[in-house]
């Protein structure tokens, strides 16, 4: 069904080409070769190197009793062997590329990529206002130029995807044939601003507030809460306390943002997926650097 979704594809196959030759550029949900070659002692072997007491994170939000979770869980689990991590991968390696996929298809869909922060860096509030502001809601740059401005795409967004030791900044784009090298070339555009141009004022302190919005929105929701509290454990190794994470979005500053962007947004990172009714001959009018 995915080869039948091409707006979701398209980020499947950005993933390959970003992270070519490392564990994550790897489909989730696999190939029609991998998936069936599983065999009951393969599944079998992986849960129980996988599914150990060291890997092993139990997470509760909602009407409950600490203690007493404590004791059910480890009631359940006390037959579960402790096990061992496994090794760590290899950091990826970032590379400069084009991408072509000749699909018969009304739009063009793109992805456009560069290096971003993992999870528990020290700067990655200043990563998620940089993503807000770029291409994060309706107000974001992206959106409006491409979008409200121009007329070249009706979805039009950008998102960080970021994991223990690495992460990407995406853009996305679905546009027709004829128009997708501009709407490429305005989201080049787009990022060198952020480290040529200060923010001003008014951007940071809108996208500031919206994600502090957003996070405490997220806090009516218990599935939500329980989410955070998995993650901050696994990526951060505590829970920190809501007002610390809006003071971190207070702290950050226009200039950071902006040292942020020098080390991230290099050509030697940009990555570009294209997908429909193009090849790699009708793109050479893109010049995949950021000027």
């Amino acid at each position: 069904m995915l080869e039948d979704t091409p707006d979701d594809l398209v980020h499947d196959l950005f993933s390959q080409t970003f992270w070519e030759g490392h564990p994550l550029g790897r489909s989730i949900i696999g190939t029609t070769e991998t998936v069936g070659n599983i065999s009951r002692e393969s599944l079998l072997a992986f849960m129980h190197e996988r599914y150990c007491g060291s890997n092993i994170i139990v997470c509760a939000a909602g009407d409950l009793e600490h203690g007493h979770i404590v004791e059910s869980i480890s009631e359940a689990f006390q037959r579960v062997a402790a096990g061992s991590r496994p090794p760590l991968c290899s950091l990826p390696e970032y590379r400069h590329r084009i991408r072509t996929v000749d699909k018969n298809l009304e739009q063009v869909h793109l992805c456009l990529g560069t290096r971003a922060l993992p999870q528990n860096h020290p700067n990655r509030f200043e990563s998620y206002l940089l993503n807000a502001i770029l291409g994060g809601s309706m107000s974001s740059r992206l959106f409006q130029k491409i979008r409200e401005e121009q007329g070249l795409a009706y979805s039009i967004y950008s998102y960080l995807n970021c994991h223990s030791d690495a992460g990407a900044l995406v853009l996305y784009a679905g546009t027709s044939p004829e128009d997708a090298p501009h709407v490429t070339g305005i989201m080049l555009k787009e990022l060198n601003r952020f480290k040529t141009e200060p923010i001003c004022d008014d951007e940071m302190h809108f996208a500031r507030e919206q994600l502090k919005g957003q996070l405490l929105l997220s806090l009516e929701s218990t599935d939500n809460r329980m989410t955070r509290l998995a993650k901050n454990e696994i990526y951060l190794g505590r829970n920190p306390a809501i007002n610390e994470v809006l003071a971190g979005f207070d702290r950050v500053s226009a200039a950071d943002i902006q040292k942020l962007a020098e080390f991230i947004l290099r050509d030697d990172y940009l990555t570009l997926q294209v997908m429909g009714r193009m090849n790699a001959g009708d793109f050479p009018a893109v010049d995949l650097t950021l000027g």
